[in-house]
């Protein structure tokens, strides 16, 4: 489970987001809010891009900060505004995909050529 608690965002005197409590048990989310509610910056301290200024984000009451590359191997994140480059063949796009996913190149090799047969 993902526990969110008591966690505040600011960004010198801006408060982005104050005390969030949210628990996610495995699945497929969707965040909803207007503009500017802090959707993104939740999403970005759940996937360790940011950290919170107070409080904790656990995975199965660990602390992400300190699972590191474990804990983003176990998540998934699909951005809005997912970036893609054009020059890319699709083993070098998997090659990329793989290394954000902290896999080890070989690894990462012997999958994408099970896939890609």
């Amino acid at each position: 489970m993902l526990s969110v608690e008591q966690v505040t965002k600011k960004y010198g005197d801006f408060t982005a987001l104050e005390d969030i409590n949210l628990a996610l048990e495995n699945g497929v989310y969707g965040l909803l809010a207007p503009n500017g509610a802090g959707k993104t910056t939740l999403i970005k301290m759940m996937t360790t891009l940011l950290f919170p200024t107070k409080g904790r984000i656990l995975w199965d009451g660990e602390d992400i900060q300190a699972m590191g590359a474990d804990y983003r191997g176990l998540i998934g994140y699909l951005p809005q505004e997912f970036g893609y480059y054009k020059n890319y063949s699709p083993r070098q796009f998997m090659r990329y995909i793989a290394a954000l996913q902290c896999m080890k190149r070989g690894d990462a090799e012997t999958r994408i050529d099970e896939l890609l047969d």
